[in-house]
């Protein structure tokens, strides 16, 4: 949705978006709480459900 239907960009960017994601969620789970390390998984849910309520909720539909 963010950069279009062109797989030539779509694809790379996805694996790139993601990827960072994942970074981010595993790096505030071992540094929130520091003795104790919080499964990545919802970390991952809380950085990502905000990202995609603005995906699904803007306004903008050229993505098709």
């Amino acid at each position: 949705m963010m950069v279009g239907g062109d797989h030539r960009f779509l694809i790379p960017a996805s694996g790139l978006v993601g990827a960072l994601i994942l970074l981010a969620a595993d790096t505030v789970a071992r540094t929130i709480f520091a003795p104790v390390i919080l499964p990545v998984g919802i970390m991952t849910a809380f950085l990502g459900v905000p990202f995609f309520i603005y995906l699904f909720l803007r306004k903008k539909k050229d993505y098709w």
